[in-house]
């Protein structure tokens, strides 16, 4: 796979994970940057590789909604020990 039909791949994931974010980003702060809520939703993929996609595909969702969650999603990597 080339580098851009990856990076095509990346943007069709992060369009079908606008609503997630948007839920996220505008639903209760508990935690900081709503790394809570990135965390709840990264633990459902169980191969690290699947969590870096879907990660990054979150970042890239952040983007296109107009929302900088990449704190969170840091966070939330951490805590997964990413």
């Amino acid at each position: 796979m080339n580098t851009e039909t990856a990076q095509t791949m990346l943007k069709g994931i992060a369009q079908d994970l606008t609503d997630k974010v948007l839920s996220i980003e505008s639903g209760p702060l508990t935690t900081k940057d709503h790394y809570g809520a990135y965390l709840a939703f990264l633990t459902n993929f169980e191969e690290s590789s699947e969590r870096a996609i879907m990660a990054l595909a979150m970042v890239e969702a952040g983007k296109i909604v107009g929302h900088d969650n990449q704190a969170g999603i840091r966070s939330a990597l951490k805590i997964m020990g990413h």
